[in-house]
């Protein structure tokens, strides 16, 4: 589980997203985490989360959405379990003023294994790590979490990252709250929770 959510914590929700150089083929390979957790779920399985950006009252992107506040649904859905891989589908649908946008469903492809490089952090400078574990109310049942809590600094900007995972919900991810700032600036502040889970 740890190493499942300090992978989560590194990268992006869809993964792939880090660039990486071409490696020899006998290179180390080790268990994609997306994989063992994804793989313990039957095809079918579905978990929606909501995220809501917030942007400050000077920020130019607070026009842009209701209120100051950019809110989506990412809804992934399990295709396919086999030895070798998983195949998850992400529906995501975008609020705006007065309006919602679908987007057209994506396909993730999750590995068995991959190669050992392909699953560390991304680049960056980690200044704080802190781990631990909570109990947390999930869809009115209470979920015991993990969680990693990271800053990470960039020379005046600062990213600070909490996010709570646990093998009961499909995907890993429980709560992942992100805040971005510059100086003393506020940027963005993101809040990302599970707001619905079925099984087949």
């Amino acid at each position: 589980m740890r190493s499942v959510l300090r992978t989560l914590v590194a990268v992006t929700l869809v993964a792939g997203a880090i660039p990486y150089r071409a490696r020899a083929a006998d290179e180390e390979k080790v268990a994609n985490p997306p994989f063992k957790h994804w793989s313990a779920f039957k095809v079918g399985t579905t978990v929606t989360h909501k995220e809501r950006v917030t942007f400050p009252k000077e920020s130019e992107d607070v026009e842009r959405y209701p209120g100051g506040v950019h809110e989506k649904d990412m809804t992934y859905r399990l295709l396919e379990v086999a030895p070798e891989k998983v195949v998850v589908e992400l529906k995501v649908l975008e609020y705006g003023h007065g309006y919602t946008t679908e987007l057209a469903p994506v396909k993730i492809t999750y590995p068995a294994s991959v190669q050992k490089e392909h699953v560390l952090t991304a680049p960056g400078a980690t200044e704080t790590i802190k781990e631990g574990d909570e109990d947390l109310k999930v869809l009115g049942k209470t979920i015991r979490c993990h969680w990693i809590e990271s800053i990470d600094k960039d020379r005046d900007e600062v990213f600070y990252r909490k996010m709570w995972s646990s093998d009961e919900v499909p995907g890993g991810i429980v709560k992942d709250i992100k805040t971005q700032k510059k100086g003393r600036e506020l940027v963005s502040e993101s809040n990302h929770v599970v707001v619905s889970f079925r099984r087949p």
